[in-house]
């Protein structure tokens, strides 16, 4: 089963009926974008079948299908009314009976699949009917349902559980607690983990997460708005510091008993990328060591979780990720396809059952970055790479045989696709910075497309925007975005205060051909607010290659920082702006460049906000940090020169500091820490925090933070009147 393909990402602004005039962005419109939006349909394939189900976003109150090879209109599956009625029925009391739940996807022609918070239902499209086949306590989280929708694994009150059915769970542990975290993801998110409880393709194993986190020292959260403030219990694992202990656990539900995995004597590892292979008799996980130097591919059997030993290893002296398990392939032989950066580029290698290389399949200058799927019998391997040029986003299809790659999609920009279960049609959603989106079907075989629909072009006011390049100082090309206010004349006289948008982090990519550059709404605002708006992907960023990834190791800041000052360089010399009204903002990794930016080339910048920023790598936590900066003791110079402490006397522009106080990813510390040194420098600083807020903010707090970002920008950077 496929869920239905997500819509936001190729959604436009879009505001008032044709003919009227077209209006400028505003900012209470920022904290309510989908208002905004218009959105291209839902599309999912329905198994077994060349048929594709749809959705139209806005209105939810009916599914349609049409063939994928046939141009026909198409036709009514159900409607949210009949679903509605169904769900009734079977016991469902809540629901809207005009429009259709979220989580719909299809596991054959005429079963409908729908998960609520109450439990899981199989709807009958032919007789309009809805079975509940799974009952979710109340207070589950988090939970997981087995592939045939027969068990339900999930958490409450600290201890997991599993049920049958419509009946009563079981407890399968005692010890759970705020300290003994069972089901959930651990080593805190690291590693691709997204989860922490996986069943088997059978349904028989179910295999979790148990994550003893008492060697971390305690951390002392607090709730400041409550009468009295009240301590919070909480741990966090700073860099060099005690590390949590990670089991990962096997239940078998046919004999009722629970074993613990086991490889090797030392503890400090991060289990991650937990995979069953197809016969669900056997675990695959990626073990990488603490110094994250160093991973092995280790098989357990699934009954008695034992090591079967390690299958290949892999090794880089800067680091190792693993961020996906073995894909194994669809032709009953238990080869697997791997992910490995291993020849400078992110690309898939082919292993037998027994970690045997086979051969590499796919070779290029470019990463691939995502599997979607093969076809009958894996002849071919379907992926998403950007192939020449890395703002861009394409599908290729791949022989397995010989590793022969085909690009499926030609429409510039940034390209999101699903493959039919044969293999012979995909749907392909895609942007670019002239089309708002676009949605429509490619013949595998031909490439012909058909069933095309677009979002119209009713939008806001914008500025125009395009793509551009510099290089860094060792002559590496950098990819930039830039956005000029609307109406701006390159030959006038006038000149715009200018803003860096930065993260720079990695794993991220800002600068994307899309419809809107892959940028959020503010950045758009202030460029209608009379801002040239400007964001680049540093080195250290996604989607080129190893090198350019692992440039930063150990000097965290450093390279990013050269390589954001290239971009403003490129600003200054464009004549209708104003290089002495330059500022800059960015939140997390874009926080810390920020105040790095302003602290490293004070004379640069007239003004910046950063986000919840680290401050000081020795106070963030131990995976990510320890990956790209070793340890404190291992790499006592590097966190001495990335540290933004000593730099807080060389301020001079004006700078705000923003962060929520109950932010547990980067801590409330790293900025309280900075404003401690700034005044012990005698330099002036701005604070704002934002009471029990965490690193992302609530739609309330992030509506004012628009406001109060545009009203420093405004007042640092725009002229007087």
């Amino acid at each position: 089963m496929r869920t239905i393909l997500t819509a936001v990402l190729f959604a436009t602004l879009t505001i008032g009926a044709p003919g009227q005039k077209r209006q400028t962005l505003t900012l209470r419109q920022l904290s309510a974008p989908q208002t905004l939006f218009e959105f291209l349909p839902d599309w999912q394939w329905i198994p077994g079948t060349a048929r594709v189900a749809s959705i139209e976003v806005r209105r939810r109150d009916r599914v349609t299908s049409f063939a994928a090879g046939d141009p026909s209109e198409p036709t009514v599956l159900f409607t949210a009314v009949e679903l509605h009625a169904a769900l009734q029925k079977a016991g469902e009391t809540g629901g809207d009976p005009r429009r259709l739940p979220g989580n719909l996807s299809f596991r054959d022609a005429d079963t409908v699949r729908v998960q609520l918070a109450s439990g899981v239902f199989h709807f009958k499209i032919e007789t309009k009917t809805a079975t509940r086949v799974l009952t979710i306590p109340r207070g589950a989280t988090p939970l997981a349902v087995s592939a045939n929708d027969q068990r339900l694994a999930f958490v409450k009150d600290h201890q997991l559980h599993v049920a049958a059915g419509n009946g009563p769970a079981k407890a399968l542990t005692t010890d759970g607690s705020p300290d003994i975290v069972y089901g959930a993801a651990a080593h805190r998110s690291e590693f691709g983990i997204h989860d922490g409880l996986w069943w088997g393709p059978r349904g028989r194993y179910l295999a979790f997460f148990r994550e003893d986190l008492r060697g971390i020292a305690a951390y002392p959260y607090a709730d400041h708005t409550a009468l009295p403030p009240k301590a919070i219990h909480g741990r966090y694992p700073m860099a060099g510091g005690p590390n949590s202990h990670v089991q990962v656990g096997i239940h078998d539900t046919t004999t009722g008993k629970t074993y613990y995995l086991s490889h090797g004597e030392v503890q400090d590892k991060y289990w991650t990328n937990a995979t069953f292979e197809p016969s669900g008799l056997y675990l695959y996980l990626a073990l990488v060591n603490r110094a994250q130097d160093r991973m092995e591919m280790v098989r357990f059997g699934s009954s008695f979780g034992r090591s079967e030993g390690v299958l290949f290893t892999e090794s880089d002296p800067q680091w190792v990720e693993p961020q996906h398990g073995p894909i194994f392939l669809n032709d009953q032989t238990s080869r697997f396809l791997w992910f490995s950066p291993r020849d400078g580029y992110q690309h898939l290698y082919l292993y037998d059952a027994e970690g045997q290389l086979q051969k590499q399949l796919t070779k290029g200058a470019f990463d691939i970055a995502e599997f979607r799927s093969f076809d009958e019998g894996a002849k071919h391997a379907f992926v998403m790479a950007s192939g020449t040029r890395p703002v861009e986003m394409h599908l290729f299809q791949v022989d397995v045989a010989n590793g022969a790659m085909r690009q499926l999609t030609d429409d510039r920009g940034w390209h999101s696709c699903d493959i039919s279960p044969d293999g012979k049609y995909a749907i392909d959603s895609f942007s670019n910075l002239e089309t708002p989106g676009q949605i429509q079907i490619i013949d595998v075989a031909t490439g012909k497309k058909s069933h095309v629909k677009r979002i119209g072009h009713r939008f806001p006011v914008l500025g125009k925007q395009s793509l551009f390049t510099v290089p860094a100082a060792d002559g590496t090309t950098l990819h930039g975005t830039l956005i000029l206010p609307p109406g701006l004349d390159p030959a006038a006289a006038k000149k715009y205060p200018a803003l860096l948008y930065v993260y720079g982090g990695p794993h991220s990519q800002m600068v994307r051909d899309t419809w809107l550059g892959g940028l959020q709404l503010w950045p758009h605002f202030m460029a209608t607010h009379g801002y040239v708006v400007c964001a680049l992907d540093n080195r250290g960023t996604d989607n080129r290659g190893i090198e350019f990834a692992q440039a930063v190791h150990r000097q965290l800041g450093k390279l990013e920082v050269e390589d954001q000052l290239a971009a403003i360089r490129h600003l200054q010399k464009l004549p209708y702006v104003d290089a002495k009204r330059i500022g800059v903002h960015g939140w997390s990794f874009g926080g810390f460049m920020t105040a790095n930016l302003m602290l490293r080339a004070p004379e640069t910048f007239a003004c910046g906000v950063a986000g919840a920023p680290v401050i000081d790598w020795r106070q963030y936590e131990t995976g990510y940090t320890e990956r790209y900066m070793d340890t404190p003791k291992e790499n006592p110079e590097g966190y001495a020169n990335t540290s933004l402490l000593p730099l807080a006397k060389r301020l001079r522009g004006r700078l705000m500091v923003v962060h929520g106080t109950d932010d547990k990813t980067v801590m409330w510390s790293h900025s309280l820490a900075f404003v401690d040194r700034c005044v012990a420098a005698g330099v002036l600083v701005d604070y704002m925090p934002y009471p029990m807020q965490k690193h992302s903010l609530d739609r309330l707090h992030r509506a004012h933070l628009y406001r109060v970002l545009t009203r420093y920008f405004d007042d640092h950077l725009k002229p007087r009147e």
